[in-house]
């Protein structure tokens, strides 16, 4: 591995799924190499596919050393695309302990991260009133709020970014526009809306 990040290999490289080494060492209840990938620059706050984190999924394997290493350094509170923080997919009384002591540290609003919808709606009721989008896509991934809403399911929030004159062919960095998000995640009133 050192190797391959010497010859410029990058560490957050995706498979088809999302996954990363850090997903797969999690998974793999490999705490050496997840700290190797970490200390080495790997994203603990990565998605897959389906908004998992590298938390969420050492989380629903209960595997509470890796756990207990990413809970200070990762978002405790990231939401996937079910709308579930790493705490909601814990099935250990020891493991649900842990996350609940680190969900209590200053600055942790989990109930605001599982109102994503709700705040999004917030925000592009703003830009429509004020009639100015400021919305930037994201660095790394290249999305933009109409890709969450449309691969979530989020209507309300289309119908506005749309009336605020959203792109809906922006492309993110895969390439993939809001109607490709919508169709990957099976959210047949998404596709109605952007159509």
């Amino acid at each position: 591995m050192i190797k391959l990040l010497a010859r410029g290999v990058d560490i957050n490289t995706a498979n088809v799924d999302g996954f990363t080494a850090l997903h797969q060492a999690c998974i793999d209840d490999k705490i050496d190499m997840v700290k190797f990938l970490v200390e080495n620059g790997a994203d603990v706050d990565v998605c897959d596919n389906e908004g998992w984190t590298p938390l969420h999924a050492t989380t629903s394997c209960a595997f509470t050393d890796i756990t207990q290493y990413l809970s200070t350094r990762a978002n405790i509170a990231a939401v996937n695309n079910d709308g579930n923080l790493p705490l909601d997919i814990c099935e250990e009384t020891k493991m649900e302990k842990l996350l609940l002591e680190e969900m209590n540290r200053p600055g942790v609003d989990a109930k605001a991260a599982q109102r994503e919808e709700e705040m999004m709606l917030s925000d592009a009721n703003q830009w429509l009133n004020f009639n100015c989008m400021t919305e930037r896509p994201h660095a790394k991934t290249g999305v933009v709020a109409l890709h969450v809403a449309a691969a979530k399911g989020y209507i309300k929030v289309m119908h506005l970014l749309i009336q605020t004159k959203a792109n809906v062919d922006i492309k993110d960095s895969d390439g993939w526009t809001p109607l490709n998000a919508a169709t990957h995640w099976g959210q047949g009133k998404s596709l109605q809306n952007i159509s």
